[in-house]
């Protein structure tokens, strides 16, 4: 809920999944944060009907479209303060580790009609505001952490000045900190679903996105990307030594045959295509599956999934340790992404 945006908006992708249908369109342009004016562009209006959860209010709402609402935003964790708001009769949907991303927006034109005019302030400076929809929380705690501003990701930026913003180090600190907070979430995440299985390799869950949009369940992207690989590995005459790469590793179980019964199921099938190496010891072809693929109206598996800690940013202070003593020792894991292995549930992805 934002006051100072003047409409109010949803995200695309939630169009797609909702299947709705425009009933026309905007051409607006939107004053953004430090004065300046984001390039016009189209936007479609929706209508869509929403409802608290008790189902005692709803009402109808005009939407534009746009690309992305806000950033991933911390959530409510401190138990202390849940237990303040609960004192005072206000209890808070929206908490924990599985609280889906904000899709919708709703702005001035509609917060007038559902405010109550109820106001909860607390002495660390929190406020919570009651709707007619829930209670909305505002303000800083004590230790600072933002529990919700929203603000519109700027599209189509002038490419000027953000190489002047980058010139100058400006960077939100919100942003590096909701950053950082998805990246110790999902770091976390990891630590608690890897188990070692009995054949020698770790078993670990995908770190699902809370709230991602779907991603193309159909297999005949991947099957027509299968055909023109092999055209071009037969071509190359390198068919052979591709296709032995993936027979070892269905014999070491790295990967397996889907049953007929389960091709209908639900899932992601990725695209792959091979890279050769000739310089290899060891694997001169190799296949790379392609987790960025993804069909209109719908996202890709990277896109649904947090990456969790950059592991670049470890490449600069490892290279500085080189230089501490006389010898350097490496070593290699021989196929090490491989030694890993999806847990059940989400090996159809």
């Amino acid at each position: 809920m934002d006051d100072g945006s003047h409409r109010s908006y949803i995200e695309k992708s939630l169009v797609a999944e909702l299947n709705l249908s425009p009933s026309g369109t905007e051409v607006l342009s939107q004053g953004l944060f430090d004065g300046g004016i984001s390039p016009t562009a189209e936007h479609g209006r929706f209508s869509v009907t929403v409802e608290s959860l008790d189902r005692k209010y709803s009402t109808s709402v005009a939407l534009l479209d746009q690309p992305k609402i806000c950033s991933t935003l911390p959530r409510i964790r401190d138990k202390t303060l849940l237990t303040k708001l609960a004192s005072r009769g206000i209890v808070l949907t929206d908490v924990g580790r599985d609280t889906p991303p904000i899709r919708i927006l709703l702005g001035a034109d509609v917060l007038g009609s559902i405010l109550t005019g109820r106001i909860e302030v607390f002495t660390s400076g929190l406020s919570a505001v009651e709707t007619l929809l829930s209670w909305t929380i505002l303000g800083l705690g004590k230790k600072k952490q933002v529990v919700n501003m929203v603000t519109l990701s700027l599209q189509n930026f002038e490419l000027p000045k953000i190489w002047d913003l980058e010139v100058l180090d400006i960077k939100d600190p919100l942003e590096k900190k909701n950053k950082t907070l998805l990246e110790e979430e999902t770091l976390i995440h990891f630590k608690e679903t890897i188990r070692f299985q009995g054949d020698q390799r770790y078993e670990f869950a995908l770190p699902w996105l809370a709230g991602h949009p779907p991603v193309y369940d159909k297999y005949d992207v991947a099957e027509s990307r299968l055909r023109s690989v092999t055209k071009r590995l037969v071509k190359e005459n390198i068919y052979e030594v591709y296709d032995d790469v993936l027979r070892q590793w269905q014999k070491e179980g790295i990967i397996e045959t889907i049953p007929e019964n389960e091709i209908s199921m639900p899932g992601h099938y990725l695209p792959h295509r091979p890279v050769i190496k000739s310089s290899s010891l060891t694997t001169k072809v190799r296949p790379v599956f392609d987790a960025s693929f993804k069909q209109p109206g719908y996202s890709s598996l990277n896109e649904c999934l947090s990456a969790g800690p950059s592991l670049s940013e470890q490449i600069s202070p490892l290279l500085l340790r080189f230089r501490t003593n006389a010898i350097g020792v490496i070593a290699d894991i021989k196929q090490a992404f491989l030694q890993l292995s999806v847990r059940p549930e989400d090996r159809n992805f």
